[in-house]
């Protein structure tokens, strides 16, 4: 059912960029539909779900339920401190903010935002209550941020659904509800938290011929030596990025610009498989394919700070400046590819460091 709708949900249309699919948030409004079904026919199995999300014993849960009630609210709009995607309320405190992703960043500052909020109305806590209030994160790609949050993924809450519904009649709307969400994440290739056949055929391969990409990687950091003084720094070898779908070596170089300095990265970059893709058409305003690509990044604060503007065919935001291409425009055998990738990011940090010069 949730496959269904989903494909005729309505399309967001922002100003002149093109129509956004809202995973994040139709997943969001799927688990309340399970967990408003689930708390109308059987407590208890919501409180179940529930002790996953929050880390709580399932007795307190409980038992707080049958005293104040559970409300639930999607895009709960919380004044200055931003939207949670969904509240979990006891009568009027909001016991718990879930935070949902599946690619798009998280910050720190977003997590801390929500849990102000929430102590903002800790007046609201009936005096029974002996628990603190709870931030939950949920998410498939998207790494968790380095704070004190619950992180799970998107196939443990549905694998739990599908546990506690299991005992229900067969005909029962929540237990409907949790098969559909289980069968729509599978769908979306989101509901394994071990590997798939798929995934293990995919690494197979990638340890057959995955190394060629770090000695690309590698190789690219080696020919990009001339964008600053690299003189007794640390060289960090190519490894993968998940949740930025990349790989890459980075190290940083001193003196770019007068006396500002900045880690340069080189590697391969898959736009359809992590958030660098997003990150990048939000802060410089780029849409880029899903093919993959080749990139250079020269990134610090400072520098950018003390920089205006870009070289050609570069970009920036206030983080990094950002050059690439596909990785399919370079032609040739593979060693003639290698060679040609290398070339141009030769010539790119050339250009980069005469235009740094020109910037002191």
């Amino acid at each position: 059912m949730f496959s269904e709708l989903y494909s005729y949900r309505p399309r967001i249309r922002e100003d002149d960029k093109r129509d956004r699919e809202p995973l994040e948030d139709w997943l969001t409004e799927c688990m309340a539909a399970v967990l408003r079904a689930l708390f109308e026919v059987a407590p208890p199995k919501a409180a179940e779900v529930l002790a996953l999300l929050s880390e709580l014993d399932v007795d307190q849960i409980v038992a707080s339920m049958r005293n104040y009630g559970l409300r639930i609210q999607t895009q709960f709009h919380a004044g200055e401190q931003g939207r949670p995607d969904m509240v979990f309320w006891l009568g009027d405190w909001p016991w718990m903010v879930c935070e949902n992703k599946v690619r798009c960043p998280a910050s720190i500052e977003q997590i801390e935002a929500y849990r102000k909020w929430q102590n903002s109305l800790s007046d609201k806590r009936p005096l029974s209550i002996q628990f603190e209030p709870k931030v939950a994160f949920i998410t498939h790609y998207t790494k968790p941020p380095e704070c004190d949050v619950i992180a799970l993924r998107w196939s443990q809450v549905a694998r739990e659904l599908r546990r506690v519904t299991r005992g229900l009649d067969a005909d029962s709307h929540a237990k409907a509800l949790a098969r559909s969400f289980d069968d729509f994440l599978e769908e979306q290739q989101m509901n394994a938290t071990y590997p798939s056949t798929r995934a293990m055929a995919a690494a197979e391969l990638f340890m057959a011929d995955g190394l060629q990409i770090f000695d690309l990687a590698n190789e690219m950091l080696a020919r990009a030596i001339c964008i600053g003084d690299y003189a007794s720094q640390k060289t960090y070898v190519a490894a993968p990025d998940f949740s930025a779908g990349m790989i890459y070596a980075s190290r940083w170089a001193n003196r770019i610009v007068l006396n500002c300095g900045a880690f340069v990265s080189t590697g391969v970059w898959f736009p359809d498989t992590g958030t660098f893709a997003k990150d990048v058409k939000d802060s410089m305003g780029l849409s880029v394919t899903d093919a993959a690509k080749v990139f250079v990044t020269i990134a610090d604060e400072s520098l950018l700070s003390a920089c205006s503007g870009a070289p050609e065919g570069w970009h920036r935001d206030e983080e990094e400046f950002l050059i690439f291409a596909d990785f399919a425009s370079f032609e040739g055998n593979p060693d003639e590819r290698g060679e040609k990738i290398l070339d141009w990011t030769e010539t790119q940090s050339r250009a980069f460091r005469a235009w740094a010069e020109k910037q002191s």
